[in-house]
């Protein structure tokens, strides 16, 4: 058994081997290659510099929230209670009230493709849609030095028993003879929010390269850097979503913060 420790994270057992039988989103038992692109990003925030690419302590304050650090190098947080209950129902009202479409993944092509690689479903909110929307885009852009127009509008993702999303990674697809094909413009960090809380080892969020697993917990925001400090896309932060059980649905939420803007 993998334990469990007091703040919902868990150790897992080391991958054995990535590659499973239809399973090519990955291209072996290695990690994936870095981008063979050769360019010259543009330099990342001091803030996205400090908490990602720097020394740093296991908990940052910003704010009223704390960011704790679950993994280093790369650092990858959680941030609890970073909904509240009142922004989390304000969000559960646009969840009973959309139409959730099978989730699709992209390809080297820029085809977007229903596979078995995902399995969720997910509905898209307006930019700005109203003023708590406003008011958690600019937390996430603050957080990492960028402005709310850098925060792409949010996707509302849904879990029911048996669905999951297969080893993948925000930048891009993960191409055999390329590593990761960046599809620009990039997605420099994720905020992955749980809006709800479910059983214990279910629909948790693993990064398997990490041996690292973030289980869900009502207001919690997972966080992580797609880059490395050279602006390349970061292999190490592969992840997928486990699947939920019989009866068991999972709510979340992607945050991503975009390199350019949204407006």
């Amino acid at each position: 058994n993998n334990p469990t420790s007091s703040d919902g994270t868990r150790k897992t057992i080391p991958v054995a081997s990535m590659s499973k039988a239809g399973d090519n989103t990955l291209p072996g038992p290695s990690k994936p290659r870095r981008s063979t692109r050769a360019k010259a990003w543009g330099a990342l925030s001091h803030r996205m510099q400090k908490l990602f690419f720097s020394k740093t302590s296991k908990e940052q304050k910003w704010g009223r929230y704390t960011l704790t650090r679950v993994h280093a190098s790369p650092n990858i947080y959680i941030i609890d209670n970073f909904l509240s209950d009142k922004e989390i129902c304000h969000l559960g009202k646009f969840a009973d009230g959309s139409t959730f479409k099978r989730s699709y993944t992209d390809t080297e092509n820029g085809e977007k493709v229903v596979s078995s690689e995902r399995t969720s479903c997910f509905t898209w909110l307006a930019k700005q849609q109203d003023s708590v929307i406003q008011r958690i885009e600019a937390r996430a852009g603050e957080i990492l030095g960028y402005s709310d127009i850098n925060v792409e509008p949010f996707q509302l993702v849904r879990y029911t028993q048996g669905q999951m999303f297969k080893t993948h990674h925000d930048m891009g697809p993960i191409v055999d003879d390329e590593g990761i094909q960046i599809i620009p413009p990039r997605r420099l960090a994720t905020f992955f929010i749980y809006l709800n809380t479910t059983p214990r080892g279910q629909g948790c969020t693993e990064f398997p390269l990490l041996d690292t697993v973030v289980c869900p917990r009502r207001g919690r925001a997972l966080l992580f850097s797609n880059v490395e400090a050279s602006g390349e896309a970061d292999p190490l932060t592969v992840h997928r979503a486990n699947p939920v059980g019989a009866g068991v649905v999972k709510y979340g939420m992607n945050i991503w913060v975009n390199e350019k803007s949204m407006q």
